[in-house]
């Protein structure tokens, strides 16, 4: 097993460096961020590329956060770079992590499919109240996650393939699982039936206020349906601002210029027939830890019918080794 998580960690740290719009972007972000001087922490470094970005802008030192044992070739490739110096390399998670001094600055390049699926709601906001100055400057300063309706039968076959019998056996049990998973895909522009729109947004900057000390958060969105067909479920991406006016995004058919980052397909229980001009209601309830999650769609149809279909992943959790 291990073997194959070290192909695929490669695979997604080569991808990481090799997105040259991405990387150029954190690149401008942290010279606009890190001052001379500054003590920056970097959680979640991978290869340690923001780290080694921050000491070029003149950080005084750098501490650098990696759970995964990809923080060893970090360590390399510092010394390689002349930073080994510059940067002290702690191996474990930010949570349970101390640091020498509190930093000015943090960087965290933790952003998943869906802007918040990697945790970095419950990280900044661990770190702000212990390993920050009272004023640190963030990067990224702010997230929003966004959502619109799909009307996909290719994506949904992730869903129905599991209805088919093969090799003179039925596999429908594995539907009910499937049907509560979060699916990584690129979906097709003309895919999604509806306009997006922001199902929450969050500050992470040291001059606005995270969300509240609750374990989770709600986040709610209204669609409009454009045209008529197969409401198959909702495709959910991310718009970042790291700093000024230096933004990162992975929005359906933006060029998709950011290779590592897909987009996240939640289908429906069963796909429902829409009109245009119905609206579709889009709640989530998601921890900041980011393990599971909850979601409900409510279609109002043009003659006031209501349908309601709710969702948890935790009701997909097989796989990942539920625990009840």
């Amino acid at each position: 097993m291990y073997f194959y998580k070290s192909l695929g960690a490669w695979g997604l740290h080569r991808s990481l460096i090799a997105d040259t719009i991405r990387t150029e972007r954190f690149r401008k972000a942290i010279h606009k961020v890190v001052k001379p001087g500054d003590i920056v922490l970097d959680i979640g470094c991978g290869t340690g590329i923001l780290s080694f970005f921050a000491c070029q802008a003149g950080a005084g030192h750098v501490y650098a956060i990696e759970e995964g044992p990809i923080m060893q070739v970090a360590k390399s490739l510092a010394h390689a770079n002349g930073f080994e110096d510059k940067i002290t390399f702690l191996s474990g998670n930010s949570s349970r992590l101390t640091l020498p001094k509190l930093a000015d600055v943090l960087l965290s390049e933790t952003l998943g499919n869906f802007g918040v699926d990697e945790a970095i709601i419950s990280i900044v906001e661990d770190a702000k109240k212990r390993l920050l100055k009272p004023h640190a400057r963030i990067m990224p300063s702010s997230l929003e996650m966004i959502v619109a309706a799909v009307n996909s039968p290719k994506l949904y076959d992730l869903v129905s393939f599991w209805e088919k019998s093969a090799y003179g056996f039925s596999f429908k049990e594995a539907r009910e699982k499937a049907v509560h998973q979060a699916y990584s895909v690129n979906p097709l522009p003309e895919e999604l039936i509806s306009e997006p729109a922001t199902l929450g947004e969050f500050f992470l900057g040291s001059e606005f206020k995270t969300p509240s000390d609750t374990p989770e958060y709600i986040g709610s969105a209204e669609v409009r349906i454009r045209e008529d067909g197969i409401f198959h479920g909702v495709c959910g991406w991310f718009s970042s601002v790291l700093a000024g006016k230096i933004t990162v995004g992975n929005a359906p058919g933006a060029g998709n210029d950011h290779d590592n980052w897909m987009q996240t397909f939640f289908p429906t229980t069963r796909p429902m027939p829409v009109k245009k001009g119905e609206v579709v209601k889009i709640e989530f309830q998601i921890p900041k830890d980011a393990i599971a999650w909850t979601n409900r769609f409510t279609l109002t149809s043009a003659n006031g019918e209501v349908t309601v279909q709710d969702q948890s992943n935790y009701n997909g959790m097989d796989f990942e080794g539920r625990k009840d």
